[in-house]
C-alpha cells in the first residue's frame, strides 16, 4: 500500500501534470496557428492587391504607349518643320536682300 501510495500515486501526479502541461501546449500551438493563418491570409490578401496594382499600372502604360509614340514622333516632325521654316526665312531674308540691292540699283539710275 505504501508503494501505491507513494511511487504510483507520485506516477499518477506527474502523468496529470503532464496531460494538464500537454493540453496547455496544445492550445497555445493552437492559438500561435491561428495566428500564423490570419496573418498568412493578410499577406495573401496584401500580395493580391499589389499584383492588382501592378496589373493595372501595365495597362495602363499599354493604352497610353501609343499615344506618347506618337507625341514623340510629332514632335520630331515638328522639329524638322521648324527646322525647314528656319532654312526658309533664311533664303527669304537673302532674297529680300538681294531685291533691295535691285531696287537700289533702280533708284541711282
Amino acid at each position: 500500500m505504501d508503494y501505491l501510495n507513494q511511487y504510483v500515486l507520485t506516477q499518477f501526479e506527474m502523468s496529470v501534470r503532464s496531460g494538464i502541461q500537454y493540453r496547455e501546449d496544445a492550445v497555445y500551438v493552437e492559438h500561435a496557428m491561428e495566428a500564423f493563418q490570419e496573418q498568412t491570409l493578410r499577406l495573401q490578401h496584401s500580395m493580391d492587391e499589389i499584383a492588382s496594382s501592378i496589373a493595372s499600372i501595365s495597362e495602363a502604360i499599354d493604352i497610353a504607349l501609343p499615344d506618347i509614340t506618337g507625341t514623340a514622333n510629332h514632335t520630331h516632325m515638328l522639329a524638322e518643320d521648324m527646322d525647314g521654316i528656319t532654312a526658309r526665312m533664311d533664303t527669304n531674308q537673302e532674297i529680300v536682300g538681294e531685291l533691295k540691292r535691285q531696287m537700289d540699283v533702280f533708284a541711282n539710275l
